[in-house]
């Protein structure tokens, strides 16, 4: 099974963009998300595993 290693942050950057977000809180908040993310993904394999 693959594993996740990330967000690309310029592909990131390109959609808040695209979404007239705010660059500088996005490149502040996603390496939050991207760490929830790989968090819940590694809950839901080790649940998986038992």
């Amino acid at each position: 099974m693959g594993t996740v290693t990330g967000i690309d942050m310029g592909v990131a950057l390109q959609m808040a963009d695209s979404l007239n977000y705010d660059r500088t809180a996005v490149s502040h908040w996603l390496p939050m998300a991207e760490a929830g993310l790989i968090a819940a993904i590694n809950k839901d394999r080790n649940d998986h595993d038992q």
